[in-house]
């Protein structure tokens, strides 16, 4: 988890990092944004198409910056929280192409950790999606074109498996299983496009493996 927050704020630095030229006394003036960029200054980024936008609340703190081409978000755009004690800490890093979220979207909690990793193409949910809690994983799955597709699993906090389930096209799709958390097996049912065709409650429940592989 923390080699992924590194790689995207490698990505953030790369994508918005010659926005600090700005600060020199040559960097042109920043301009107020209008329509989508209602409330940002947008400053203009010497040698580049790009310029950089920022949103600042009425003290000062910076709330959302990234930059802008063709009055479109392009690259790594990032959120901060609001609270006062939390202001300065990151609340979201996202990209974008066109002004359409493509690529990784991190979101965080207030202690830093990744509250969830979402794969963007052209504005819609494809590939991988995880949901994390302190760094433990709650839920993965996989999309395309917006649509729960692939196996489905949620996890208990003791990071052992809870559910797991597959999908077609956004409607369960096969088996769906369910398990306590000593790893047995307490529901199981198929389905064929997101319809119930058998399966029910496993009582008593079905353990996974061997009793003495159990720890």
């Amino acid at each position: 988890m923390k080699n992924l927050y590194f790689l995207f704020i490698g990505l953030l630095i790369f994508s918005c990092g010659s926005g600090e030229t700005n600060s020199s006394n040559n960097a042109p003036p920043a301009a107020a944004g209008a329509g989508d960029f209602e409330g940002f200054e947008i400053t203009a980024i010497d040698g580049s198409s790009l310029s950089s936008a920022t949103k600042k609340d009425p003290g000062g703190a910076t709330l959302e910056e990234g930059n802008v081409m063709n009055d479109q978000k392009e690259g790594a755009w990032v959120t901060y929280f609001t609270a006062n004690r939390d202001k300065g800490k990151i609340k979201s890093l996202t990209n974008f192409h066109k002004g359409i979220k493509n690529g990784i979207e991190l979101t965080f909690a207030k202690n830093g950790t990744i509250e969830t990793k979402t794969t963007y193409a052209n504005g819609q949910k494809h590939g991988a999606f995880g949901k994390y809690k302190s760094s433990r994983k709650l839920e993965e799955s996989n999309f395309n074109n917006g649509q729960l597709h692939g196996v489905y699993k949620t996890f208990y906090q003791t990071g052992k498996l809870q559910q797991e389930a597959n999908y077609k096209n956004g409607k369960k799709h096969g088996k769906s299983t369910y398990y306590n958390q000593e790893e047995e097996i307490t529901m199981e049912y198929e389905y064929k496009n997101g319809e119930q065709v058998s399966g029910g409650k496993v009582d008593p429940p079905r353990p996974t493996k061997p009793a003495e592989d159990k720890k």
